[in-house]
């Protein structure tokens, strides 16, 4: 797992890195020299894309996604898990219909307007990246009822 952590960690570095390199690149060429970058729409889509998808299996195995910790702390430890299987069904989901749509553009050979990137691989990617979300999440939810989602 820490091979994991550590390897989306750095796509996520330089994903983030790239984007903001691709901002002020944009800006200092539209706004100087009146000639922004062609195609930096669509690596920054493409790049948003990749931190989103890449974030999530960390911010699941550690347990990080938003809560009201209002209500959580009012819930039986029953209801955690609960909670915690239905996320884990929403992230296969999820990841079943981004490996569908991603089929779709495969299919399609769609690419991004500017640059005529295909957008499939970027798909399949995200979707591989929430079924390890969704497998993560599920292992949280089937935790002994000691380390039961929610008890830190």
């Amino acid at each position: 797992m820490a091979h994991l952590e550590r390897a989306l960690g750095w796509i996520l570095a330089i994903a983030l890195t790239a984007s903001m390199t691709v901002v002020v690149i944009d800006v200092v060429g539209r706004y100087l020299f009146l000639s922004p970058l062609k195609g930096a729409d669509d690596l920054n889509s493409i790049l948003i894309g990749i931190m989103v998808f890449a974030g999530l299996p960390l911010v699941t195995a550690r347990e990080d996604h938003i809560r009201v910790d209002l209500l959580t702390a009012l819930m039986p430890p029953p209801l955690h898990r609960i909670f915690a299987l239905v996320g884990a069904g929403v992230l296969a989901v999820m990841a079943v219909k981004l490996w569908t749509t991603a089929a779709i553009f495969a299919g399609f050979n769609d690419r991004t307007p500017m640059l005529r990137l295909p957008i499939a691989p970027f798909a399949y990617a995200m979707a591989v990246l929430a079924v390890i979300s969704a497998a993560l999440q599920l292992a949280l939810a089937l935790r002994p009822s000691s380390l039961a989602p929610g008890r830190r």
